[in-house]
């Protein structure tokens, strides 16, 4: 069961891993239906790949912003001193 935590600011890379986790029940279609459980790396790789990246992408640009920010409030700091 798939718990969705509340944020104050929206995240696609959460929702991205919401969606794909239902690529997991894969395993559990094919158990059921063969009695076989066999994981596949393949689909591993499909969930949560894309979740890191798109996380990883998310974090460097959150992290520009900060830097841009911080930057721009000493400019205006050493204005507002002079």
């Amino acid at each position: 069961m798939e718990v969705v935590v509340l944020t104050s600011k929206r995240c696609a890379s959460w929702l991205l891993l919401t969606i794909l986790e239902f690529l997991s029940y894969k395993i559990f279609l094919n158990y059921r239906a063969l009695g076989v459980w066999h994981f596949d790396p393949f689909f591993q790789w499909l969930c949560y790949g894309p979740f890191y990246i798109l996380l990883g992408w998310e974090y460097l640009g959150n992290r520009k912003k900060e830097m841009l920010d911080i930057a721009m409030s000493k400019k205006e700091d050493r204005r507002l001193e002079s």
